[in-house]
């Protein structure tokens, strides 16, 4: 049995939006969905560079899931480029808009 996903944050500018090539409308193209996670991550590395722990601290999540995070939103983003596919940003339910909370210790 697969273990239950764990909530993400994300910064509170995002936005759920769609892309898709000029001069084709959206009805008309493959779309890869891209989770919000997985812009967050590639923001906060990409974006701001941060380093993957902080990126990964800020997420609420740990190194690792981050850098399959960022696998994940980086192979989405590339396949629709070279395909000529649309974007799909979606919100999923374990992805929340606030801040994860420190631990004492």
């Amino acid at each position: 049995m697969a273990r239950p996903v764990k909530s993400r944050c994300v910064g509170p500018g995002l936005k759920e939006y769609s892309f898709r090539p000029r001069g084709v409308s959206l009805a008309d193209v493959e779309v890869e969905q891209l989770n919000g996670d997985e812009l967050e991550a590639m923001r906060l590395c990409f974006v701001h560079d941060h380093m993957h722990l902080s990126a990964a601290r800020k997420m609420g999540v740990s190194r690792r899931t981050l850098e399959r995070i960022l696998y994940s939103g980086r192979r989405k983003v590339t396949q629709a480029l070279l395909a000529g596919n649309g974007i799909n940003i979606t919100f999923p339910r374990y992805v929340s808009f606030s801040r994860p909370r420190k631990k004492r210790g």
